[in-house]
């Protein structure tokens, strides 16, 4: 059992949550924040969501099958587990793990250490409190010992329990690039291979005098051979570090792009289209090893530059070598910027080479049924032939990059250094050391080169992502959110679910208005006149309300503005009182939107799958059930009936096949079980015929608490 000491109640999971952080030495903002008592997982969900955004934070919600709950635990930290206490649920702070047991901190901000298996215990007390009588009454009468009757008992508990899912777990994390210590690992990196380059310059100095001085003691080449064996470790930690550095990296620029994607509005989804997605999609694996790679051979290329020029000035003394070096370096930045302008054209090309053959393929069926087959090839064979000539282009620039600078340098200082060494005028140590350093220039400037060139096409890369990365900023751009109000306790009118005051115009209002908008302006990007102007609306619980107008005057627009799709140029929009930057995520929870059959998709995946989408999974029980009887409802049973995995048959471009009336029911039976206070269906019984309109039509009434159905006149 845990220790009641080590829990913190709900009232107090705000200060638990920033306890946690700051234990963990995660980046945060400090704010004061209250908890609440909640009716389930997920009001508390909405709850840590909101708070966790509040102070810079990201708090993912964790689950786990009943036979994996010890590995969930293991590998979650820092997070918060709500636990069923005997009194009351309390909430555990796990700030760290270690092999077979995690770190806590208490209320009184004291730490703790505790055994993995008193977690499991306490997550799995609720199943196991409901099944282990019923197991027990089942090897009372079989006389085994009681060793045996405990392993017993676990196998086939776990038999029985063990696809059930058990949550109760948020992990917590820094958003994106911020997990990312940079410093730590670039000076490692950094240390390493400077260190490296030390050992490998020493070692050739001391092979060159003994070469040319003709001196080979013992002592000196067991000197020689020590300054190669400390090469190894060096090589080791500096591999280590640039690979954790390159793990680190690639995951932050995956978090990140993600959550920009997911915050882009509308309008700029449609301007980029599948294929402008599939192409950038593409783009971010170029992005990762043409970043990490180049930027990391720069930065190394860097110090053997920097050796090379130490070697072959103040130690070899010829410093007008080191100055042919600078030269060509200087040189080859011409080489460089053209390659550079290259491979940017290259880069655009093969995106929009992407996008059309994307584009084709998603609409294969209209331009084979409407577009003649030769004009189609000729237009796919002037693109391609256009294509293939930046690539030849690029292919030569890239190759006079990689060879000129090089072998110019190799040969022009050859040829200065090959008077002084027939001559003798220099000592035969620093001919070896001046020797040696042209070998390390050379090498240098191939990887710095190298490197270059890769860096730049990073940064084409990261300028054709940048719309995402702009995007997955907007957030921390708009200010600190207020948090959302929890839906099981809104009885304190002037403060939120924080704690903390909220102004006297965002309080809710005494009557049944649900869903509220006040002058409400609405223009699309690049466009000077609005699309919407001056929209007031009032919706009240169990209002039935039809929209209609013509095509083009906004209707979809102001349905994706109300369920909080789009941001207003202007107005106000309030949901029990409370306006979006308030609610937070709540808002888009709490007003459903079905859109038009061309913005709403089946997804692969099962049929029960795409009913559930925004609610919980794997489904329970009564989920499963809900979403037969509101199939039922709309007429979906035959389909149900004649699929022959029922619910649970997969559905899709590559699964079972829907008809256009199915889908539309579909995204219908969808909308209707989000539990919702306002749905809006955007033309969505346009698809059906008008007998099945009919008789759906008042089960939707029925099931929807606020209704606004948009249509054509």
């Amino acid at each position: 059992m845990i220790a009641e000491h080590l829990l913190w109640s709900e009232r107090s999971l705000g200060s638990a949550l920033l306890a946690t952080a700051r234990s963990a030495k995660l980046p945060h903002r400090d704010r004061k924040l209250s908890g609440n008592e909640f009716s389930g997982n997920e009001a508390a969900e909405q709850w840590l969501e909101s708070a966790a955004r509040s102070v810079g934070l990201d708090a993912c919600s964790v689950s786990a099958d009943y036979s994996n709950v010890r590995q969930m635990i293991s590998q979650c930290s820092p997070a918060l587990i709500r636990i069923e206490a005997r009194k009351s649920p309390g909430w555990l702070a796990v700030i760290g793990r270690r092999r077979g047991s995690v770190r806590v901190v208490g209320p009184d901000l004291s730490e703790a250490t505790l055994d993995v298996r008193d977690v499991e215990r306490q997550l799995r007390a609720p199943l196991d409190d409901q099944h282990v009588p019923v197991v027990d009454d089942l090897l009372a009468g079989l006389g085994m010992s009681e060793r045996r009757k405990k392993r017993a008992r676990a196998a086939l508990l776990a038999e029985r329990l063990g696809t059930t899912p058990i949550e109760g777990c948020w992990l917590l994390r820094a958003p994106g690039y911020r997990e990312v210590r940079w410093g730590r690992w670039l000076s490692l990196l950094a240390g390493a291979h400077g260190l490296y380059q030390v050992c490998s310059i020493t070692a050739w100095m001391v092979l060159g005098w003994m070469t040319f001085s003709g001196r080979l003691e013992l002592g000196w080449l067991a000197a020689w051979g020590m300054l190669l064996a400390c090469t190894i470790p060096l090589r080791l930690i500096g591999d280590a570090s640039g690979a954790y550095l390159a793990l680190e990296f690639n995951a932050s620029l995956r978090r990140r792009l993600l959550d920009g994607t997911l915050k882009l509005d509308p309008d700029e989804v449609r301007s980029l289209g599948s294929g402008g997605f599939i192409g950038r999609a593409l783009e971010v694996d170029a992005l990762e090893q043409l970043a990490l790679g180049g930027g990391l051979q720069s930065l190394l290329s860097v110090i053997e530059l920097v050796s090379a020029l130490v070697v072959l000035g103040p130690l070899a003394g010829q410093w007008w070598l080191a100055g042919l070096l600078m030269a060509v370096i200087a040189g080859s930045m011409a080489l460089v910027g053209h390659n550079a302008r290259r491979r940017w054209r290259w880069t655009t090309e093969r995106l929009t080479l992407t996008g059309l053959l994307v584009e084709r393929l998603v609409g294969h069926r209209t331009t084979l049924a409407q577009e003649p087959e030769a004009l189609g090839l000729r237009e796919a064979d002037r693109t391609i032939d256009g294509y293939v000539g930046t690539c030849r282009k690029l292919d030569e620039s890239s190759r006079w990059l990689q060879i000129l600078p090089s072998r110019l340098w190799l040969t022009g200082s050859l040829v200065m250094i090959a008077p002084t060494i027939v001559t003798s005028d220099l000592a035969q140590t620093n001919i070896a050391i001046a020797l040696g350093g042209i070998l390390f220039a050379r090498q240098g400037l191939q990887h710095f080169l190298s490197g270059l060139d890769n860096v730049i096409g990073a940064g084409i890369s990261w300028r054709q992502l940048r719309q995402f990365i702009t995007a997955s900023r907007r957030l921390a751009e708009s200010g600190e959110p207020n948090l959302a109000s929890c839906r099981a306790d809104r009885t304190d009118a002037g403060a939120n679910q924080d704690g903390c005051e909220v102004p006297a115009d965002r309080r809710p209002q005494p009557d049944d208005t649900v869903l509220e908008c006040r002058e409400l302006t609405f223009r699309h990007a690049r466009r000077t006149e609005p699309i919407l102007k001056g929209i007031g609306l009032k919706i009240h619980r169990r209002d039935r309300i039809l929209l209609e107008g013509e095509s083009g005057g906004g209707k979809s627009t102001l349905a994706s503005v109300l369920a909080g799709s789009r941001v207003p140029s202007s107005g106000v929009r309030l949901l029990d009182g409370l306006d979006q930057p308030t609610l937070g995520e709540t808002w888009r929870r709490r007003v459903v939107l079905a859109p038009q059959f061309h913005d709403n998709h089946v997804l692969m995946g099962t049929f029960l799958y795409n009913l559930l989408l925004g609610r919980q999974w794997p489904p329970s029980e009564d989920d499963a059930s809900e979403a037969m009887d509101v199939c039922r409802e709309l007429e979906l049973g035959p389909l149900i009936d004649r699929m022959p995995g029922g619910m649970l048959q997969i559905v899709g471009e590559t699964g079972w096949q829907l008809s256009h009336g199915e889908r539309s029911r579909l995204f219908l039976a969808r909308a209707l079980l989000q539990r919702s206070d306002v749905v809006i269906l955007d033309e969505s019984l346009a698809a059906l015929d008008p007998l099945t309109m009919q008789r759906i039509l008042p089960r939707i009434t029925e099931r929807a608490p606020a209704l606004l159905l948009v249509a054509h006149p």
